[in-house]
């Protein structure tokens, strides 16, 4: 940190980055040049070795090896001086690197001279020990070669060049350079040229430019800032251990009270109260709609084994299509899978399905209406991130007006997430145009409207309910973990009377955003600055950690919780400081002080929260639920936490839905 500057350009890697490349070439340079001296030693009364140009070779490598080696040792001596932060007793890595690119030169020069005299000149003459020799040297002389020129390609910055004396040229330069790798990632599934992907494209790449404007990492110092801040994440909850209040188990809100998952703690309370329909019961039943949403994919995958025979013994199969209606479904397979799988995973029949499509594109989400006849209401189901366009969506997170008139909100302040504005509008032009609700509620005039989604769903369902909600007042809409950066303050709080989002334990994604991810950048820099050991040691450490992590992941945890860190490092300890206390670097503020203002967006509605408890350990007698429910407000998700596999875990629709039922079981 910061990237080294060689032959006046930036590359993508560090002084302090290299310390085990070259003490692996080190240890294969040293061994080979041992075996070669031994080989060259052993026979030397080989006739062939009074060829010049085989004796030259041979005598040429063992030189060039000779030189190598102690240059290599040099190089992994001063990359392994100093700090992260502090590069100055790294200061001659850069000389090192020159000489080592010179040495290359030649190196690749005495290879090619060498591939003439091993295999295109006549060594009959010379014993097969020595052509074996050569041959062997040779191919691995090209094989170095080849491994430089990888690595040469992989910490190759296209913008190392770039002035940072004019900010706005650099940012626009950067920005374009982010505009060219993202269509070239799209190129193959995305029409770039289009007017909408072009727009889509221009606003990820704004994003994301803005967001690494600032920083001057390589990849090592990213995954060491990532650990250390980790580290100072498990160390704050082991210091506010017993501080937080402690909530109610499930089996307790049952015997207290009806309605078993509500508990509101004094420290994360709401503003209003919930609703008399935001449960665990209600949520449990919306649930296997928003699955729905995600068709044959998520079916197979939730039920391997039985899956696929239950969707080709479905007798609806071969007639979902035929009692729908072709008109009714867009973009579905010739067998209707899609369709199939929406009538196992909520068990509607084919006949209540008003319109299912499962076009995608970037701003249109696959989406479908239904007739609950359980919970009388007309479903609106919204599927999540299933591809790369919808990740495009995810990705295009500026604040967008919401422009919707809504009671009580200031429309001024009224933002929402751009990508899943548009996208939740496209399907309110659907609803409009395709006249979906008014042919629903003609047939069953008496029910409610609920909206549902998962993920990306969740925020497109969440938004369109606001939009909906004027010419429905009563509609209810189920969240199941939506995007964190979602909606402003005002229209946050507007919606908790008719959204209800959930969100199970270290989920990733509510707790994603602009605003979420400069905190911890801000954090990430506060711990590397801080830190006053070489990166190779923490990277050691990281390495250690993981070896150690043999148990399963809550075992674990709940012993790391309870006893010491399997990393060993007493100098880390005590020379890390606690992340916030290094004042070098200012989250959301350039270099120049000039800071990159973005409104912040919340999660929507109520939400409704579902924290895992530990499993007992061994020996135990007494058995304790798995989860625990309470409601908690939107910016209490405004830190990240780095939990290993449960931050993706947490986020799986079908680890959503079984915890759910778990609670659900639980309760009654």
């Amino acid at each position: 940190m910061p990237g080294i500057v060689v032959f006046r350009r930036r590359w993508k890697v560090g002084s302090d980055d290299f310390v085990f490349v070259p003490l692996l070439e080190s240890i294969l340079r040293t061994a080979w040049l041992i075996t070669l001296s031994a080989v060259l030693g052993v026979h030397s009364s080989d006739a062939c070795l009074n060829r010049s140009d085989v004796l030259g070779f041979l005598i040429g490598t063992i030189v060039l090896l000779a030189i190598a080696v102690p240059l290599t040792a040099s190089l992994l001596l001063f990359s392994m001086r100093g700090t992260i932060a502090d590069a100055r007793p790294r200061r001659h890595v850069a000389k090192i690197l020159v000489a080592k690119a010179i040495l290359y030169t030649i190196e690749l020069a005495m290879t090619a001279f060498g591939t003439h005299v091993a295999f295109f000149s006549d060594l009959s003459l010379c014993s097969r020990t020595i052509r074996s020799c050569l041959c062997g040297v040779v191919i691995c002389g090209w094989i170095v070669i080849g491994l430089v020129l990888v690595g040469i390609a992989y910490v190759f910055d296209s913008n190392g060049r770039r002035n940072n004396s004019d900010e706005d040229e650099s940012s626009l330069s950067d920005r374009k350079l982010w505009n060219r790798r993202l269509r070239l990632l799209c190129c193959c599934c995305v029409n770039v040229f289009s007017k909408a992907s072009s727009n889509a494209l221009e606003d990820v790449a704004s994003v994301v430019a803005d967001y690494f404007y600032d920083v001057d990492l390589v990849a090592s110092d990213v995954s060491v800032g990532l650990f250390l801040v980790h580290r100072e994440q498990k160390r704050r909850r082991k210091r506010t251990h017993g501080a937080i209040p402690y909530f109610a188990t499930t089996s307790q809100l049952h015997e207290s009270r009806q309605d078993p998952v509500i508990t509101e703690t004094q420290t994360t309370t709401v503003s209003s109260d919930p609703g008399d329909w935001m449960t665990i019961a209600m949520a449990c039943h919306f649930v296997k709609f928003a699955l729905g949403s995600y068709g044959w994919p998520l079916f197979v995958y939730s039920n391997p084994c039985r899956g696929p025979c239950r969707m080709m013994s479905d007798s609806r199969g071969c007639l979902s299509c035929c009692t729908v209606g072709r008109e009714a479904v867009s973009g579905d397979s010739c067998c209707c899978s899609g369709l199939v799988a929406i009538l196992q995973q909520t068990g509607v029949s084919a006949d209540d399905i008003v319109y299912a499509t499962f076009n995608n594109k970037i701003h249109l989400l696959p989406f479908y209406v239904a007739v609950d006849h359980t919970q009388k209401s007309v479903v609106i189901a919204i599927r999540g991130t299933l591809s790369l366009k919808d990740a495009l969506t995810d990705l295009e997170a500026n604040a967008k007006d919401f422009e919707a008139a809504a009671d009580g909100v200031n429309n001024y302040n009224a933002k929402a997430h751009s990508g899943i504005l548009r996208s939740a509008k496209r399907i309110q032009e659907t609803i409009r145009d395709e006249r979906l609700l008014e042919k629903a509620f003609s047939m069953h005039p008496s029910y409610g409207l609920v909206l549902t989604g998962h993920s990306l769903g969740a925020g497109a369902a969440a938004i369109l309910a606001l939009l909906l909600r004027p010419v429905f007042p009563q509609l209810r809409c189920f969240a199941f973990s939506p995007p964190g950066w979602l909606l402003s303050a005002e229209l946050s709080r507007y919606s908790e009377n008719c959204v209800c989002s959930i969100v199970l334990g270290d989920d990733l994604i509510p707790r994603l955003g602009i605003g979420t991810m400069e905190k911890l950048k801000s954090d990430m820099m506060n711990a590397l600055n801080s830190c006053t050991v070489p990166k190779y040691r923490v990277l050691m450490a990281t390495i250690w950690r993981s070896l150690c992590s043999c148990h399963k992941e809550e075992e674990a945890e709940e012993e790391e919780d309870e006893g010491e860190s399997p990393v060993r490092d007493e100098s880390l300890e005590q020379n890390t400081q606690p992340i916030g206390s290094s004042s070098s670097f200012s989250g959301g503020e350039s270099e120049s002080g000039k800071t990159r203002l973005r409104q912040p967006l919340f999660m929507p509605g109520k939400i409704l929260f579902l924290e895992e408890t530990r499993r007992k350990r061994a020996g135990a007698t007494e058995t304790q639920n798995k989860f625990k429910v309470f409601w908690r407000k939107a910016d209490s998700f405004d830190e990240i936490l780095l939990k290993g596999t449960k931050m993706v875990s947490h986020h799986l629709p079908d680890v959503v839905s079984k915890a759910l039922y778990s609670v659900n079981q639980n309760c009654t």
